[in-house]
């Protein structure tokens, strides 16, 4: 797929906003097109590798926003979200046919170690799945967030990403 536009941010300025004064802070805006191939396995899509210590005070969180685009055939299709080693949401395995998903999550820092998600799936026919889940990831490593998509049948480009976007929000004072 062609790449559409791109732009990733530095790791969050102190205070938490772009500037160092507000409380949201854009960590990655990554717009581009990627398909899955033609096979089967589970294919990442976009990434981003969130920084250590961005979860650095029990109350950070950050909101992470993905969409992917489905090719219109009767083909079984799954895209997923994840947050290093936890799947947030998932579409589920169905045969969606030329549909447009949107993945909304929020990870909270409960204490070391420990976060609360919860993810939401909203497909274009109007469908919502909601997850609760506890990662239990290490802020004060790299945490790899990713939007992933699997083919039922080895077709290429059955799944498109169209948008992984993180930011981060601060804890209140």
């Amino acid at each position: 797929m062609p790449r559409v536009r791109s732009r990733r941010l530095g790791a969050p300025a102190a205070g938490g906003g772009a500037d160092g004064t507000g409380p949201v802070t854009a960590l990655s805006v990554d717009l581009d097109q990627v398909g899955t191939d033609a096979d089967t396995a589970e294919k990442d899509l976009l990434t981003f590798v969130l920084p250590a210590n961005t979860l650095a005070t029990d109350g950070d969180a950050v909101r992470i926003r993905g969409y992917v685009l489905c090719a219109g055939n009767a083909n079984v299709k799954e895209a997923k979200m994840h947050f290093g080693a936890t799947e947030l949401i998932s579409s589920t395995a169905i045969a969606y046919n030329g549909q447009a998903f949107s993945f909304d999550a929020m990870v909270y820092r409960t204490g070391v170690g420990t976060q609360f998600a919860y993810g939401k799936f909203l497909r274009s026919l109007g469908a919502v799945l909601g997850k609760r889940t506890t990662p239990t990831d290490d802020e004060t490593g790299t945490i790899t967030i990713r939007l992933t998509g699997q083919n039922g049948t080895a077709s290429a480009n059955d799944i498109v990403s169209d948008g992984l976007i993180v930011d981060k929000i601060a804890a209140p004072a």
